[in-house]
């Protein structure tokens, strides 16, 4: 199982998922339903993801990108 926690002040998302054979992913073609940027960033350029214990940064650059790293 993958689990994805995302905080960003006041808001907090948990994601939860698993990993399925090849033929499992080719029977199941739905796509998680999208989420807002501005629903994570909440006005930041900027927030911290924590993924099996490490901490990401993922940003909005100047030019309206987002770079995610470690």
């Amino acid at each position: 199982m993958i689990s994805l926690h995302l905080e960003c002040e006041s808001l907090s998302f948990v994601f939860v998922g698993t990993t399925n054979t090849k033929r499992e992913r080719a029977a199941d073609r739905e796509s998680p339903a999208p989420i807002d940027a501005s629903r994570l960033f909440q006005g930041h350029r900027e927030i911290a993801i924590v993924f099996r214990g490490d901490t990401y940064r993922l940003r909005i650059t100047r030019n309206d990108k987002l770079i995610l790293t470690k």
